[in-house]
């Protein structure tokens, strides 16, 4: 008897190790899945390289997250450590200059990157207004900065930090998870996806949206109502915002389809962060429509973002909105 006791207080102390564990990160053979739904929705699929322009005031974008000039992620996440040989090899033209616009005492790193861009309002930061083009030695200058962001050295620098953003998103979902179903519960797949791309896209939310307050929001009312109440906003015109024909598209597209009530919240705090964007804040308020078009994207496995009609592969076990 005492053997036995003294075994299953060990599978105890054993289970109880691994459980705790599992839930302090997401389950490896999730990872690649979430590294492809979140870098799909910032690249389109163009992946390490991709390298975009100031449309939205921040210099310019690059990498399979999207790093910027203009909030230093570009430089502090990902260049900072490079060596400037590295920079000479992959972009002979511009290197030396490029690493300089970060490092040296002149430099203006925002400036440099417009210098190779014309624009059509350069006070409006919502891209149908601002009209970023590359010139063209900006055409030049972007492809090998391309070429810097595909080189082995750097595209590990974005393997951490994509590792680290899929984890601080594991993190987010907890705190979701551990509101809407009790201390301890691990968040889902699409929990994970949902918040990963929340925070990656509109940073962390957990004062205007919240558990809390989506229940407030839901009040007595219907499944129906509520999500006519959702689907209508992603049809209203109002202006100045990115994706506006996708979300028109997602709101005829997800009219008519049932939804499980744990996703009607996730799309309710969705929706509460797209009204909360702040039009006081540079650029933010032009996303609110696109995010709502991001997140219910990942709720229904179906969607329009990007110009694409998009679905995502699932890892085994986890089931798609699609797949019910």
């Amino acid at each position: 008897m005492k053997k036995i006791a003294s075994n299953c207080v060990g599978v105890f102390l054993f289970l109880t190790h691994c459980c705790s564990y599992a839930q302090s990160q997401p389950p490896d053979q999730w990872r690649p899945y979430a590294n492809d739904v979140i870098a799909w929705f910032e690249t389109s699929g163009q992946g390490w390289g991709s390298v975009v322009g100031d449309f939205d005031c921040q210099g310019m974008s690059a990498g399979v997250l999207q790093w910027n000039i203009g909030k230093g992620s570009l430089w502090e996440t990902i260049l900072k450590d490079i060596p400037v040989d590295q920079f000479r090899s992959a972009m002979p033209t511009y290197g030396d200059k490029f690493h300089a616009a970060f490092t040296a005492s002149y430099g203006k790193p925002l400036d440099y990157v417009r210098a190779f861009q014309t624009f059509k309002n350069e006070q409006a930061c919502d891209s149908g207004h601002r009209g970023a083009q590359w010139t063209t030695d900006g055409k030049k200058f972007s492809k090998e900065v391309a070429n810097l962001m595909q080189t082995a050295v750097v595209r590990g620098k974005q393997e951490a930090a994509m590792k680290a953003n899929v984890d601080a998103g594991w993190q987010y979902a907890q705190w979701w998870a551990a509101s809407a179903r009790g201390a301890g519960a691990a968040p889902t797949f699409r929990e994970l996806l949902f918040f990963t791309d929340t925070l990656n896209f509109n940073g962390k939310w957990t004062e205007e949206a919240n558990y809390q307050k989506v229940l407030v929001f839901r009040g007595q009312r219907s499944n129906a109502e509520v999500m006519t109440e959702i689907l209508d906003y992603l049809k209203s015109d109002i202006p100045e915002q990115v994706q506006s024909m996708e979300a028109g598209e997602n709101a005829d597209l997800w009219r008519d389809r049932k939804v499980a009530d744990d996703d009607l919240n996730l799309l309710c705090f969705a929706y509460l962060v797209a009204t909360n964007l702040s039009p006081t804040h540079r650029g933010a308020s032009q996303f609110r429509l696109n995010t709502l078009s991001r997140r219910g994207t990942i709720i229904f496995d179906d969607g329009y973002v990007n110009g694409t009609r998009k679905t995502f592969a699932y890892p085994p076990g986890a089931v798609s909105a699609a797949a019910k």
